[in-house]
């Protein structure tokens, strides 16, 4: 279910939104695993979807974050990152904004034409889904730019 969910994922993401510039790993890759993780929870129940939680938290158990603002090339999102950190960031995100706002924002990044999808594209993409100032300007210096970032993604997103 996950394998498929992921793949699914990419019907839309990589296809009606094609990943275009730094970001492109996040848009491409992480965003179809946080989709994946959403169909465990759905199909398979909460258990199986904390034990995914737990996977991704063990798989960047190691990984040095780069803060997404400070991303300049696509090589800068490693393996790790894109299919274990981002589907984790996105759920915080997810707690931080709530569902409704989730899938209206994951709605207006498909519709998007010929944007560059960099971290511009992302904060833009929030607020014209109707995330405020403050409320992503909280996330973004709780979970991206902070020091302890990884360390307040774990905790949030357990």
């Amino acid at each position: 279910i996950q394998y498929f969910s992921h793949e699914f994922g990419h019907y839309y993401f990589g296809t009606y939104l094609v990943p275009n510039s730094e970001l492109q790993w996040m848009f491409l890759e992480g965003i179809t695993e946080y989709i994946s993780l959403q169909s465990i929870r759905e199909i398979l129940g909460e258990n199986f979807y904390k034990k995914s939680i737990a996977n991704y938290i063990k798989q960047i158990k190691d990984l040095k974050v780069i803060p997404l603002n400070t991303v300049k090339q696509v090589s800068d999102i490693g393996e790790s990152y894109r299919y274990a950190y981002i589907p984790l960031l996105i759920t915080v995100l997810e707690k931080q904004i709530g569902i409704e706002k989730m899938w209206i924002w994951l709605n207006v990044v498909l519709t998007s034409k010929n944007a560059k999808t960099n971290y511009d594209f992302f904060k833009s993409t929030l607020l014209q889904s109707g995330v405020t100032e403050k409320v992503f300007n909280d996330f973004e210096n709780n979970y991206i730019k902070s020091i302890d970032a990884k360390k307040n993604v774990i905790d949030k997103v357990l």
